[in-house]
């Protein structure tokens, strides 16, 4: 599923999934960049940052937010991993992490094998401890 798909990152560069070979994944999907909560969850990620590769997973947030925005907000923070811009949540909309009915990404994270197949999924809205404890958990 991950296949053929390019997304820009903070820093403006194209980033291809495909260019990820023989590496574990996890992916976490932010709803925007400018909020409060998701700038303290990629705060929180940033802690834990280590904890994640030393799972030997690769982590990549997802943000539902533009490309101008993204690189605005995301840069200062100085972040150790890839943030990617989905303007049109297509990539959070492929494993159902956008709920519809009120039209926003829902703050997931999902990890994927060395071949790409999914692993785990948990969903949390708020809850930014829940993701946290449970990163700790893998």
């Amino acid at each position: 599923m991950l296949k053929d798909i390019e997304l820009l990152t903070s820093e403006g560069v194209v980033f291809r999934f495909n260019d990820i070979v023989h590496k574990k994944l996890q992916i976490t999907f932010l709803a925007s960049c400018n909020a409060k909560l998701d700038i303290e969850h990629l705060k929180e990620i940033k802690s834990v940052y280590q904890s994640i590769l030393n799972k030997h997973f690769y982590p990549i947030v997802i943000i539902n937010s533009s490309d101008s925005l993204l690189q605005k907000n995301i840069k200062k923070l100085k972040l150790p991993f890839k943030v990617l811009s989905d303007p049109s949540a297509r990539i959070a909309k492929k494993f159902n992490c956008f709920l519809r009915p009120i039209g926003i990404v829902q703050r997931s994270t999902i990890w994927f094998d060395k071949e790409k197949k999914q692993l785990a999924k948990i969903n949390y809205m708020s809850d930014i401890s829940y993701h946290i404890n449970y990163l700790h958990k893998l």
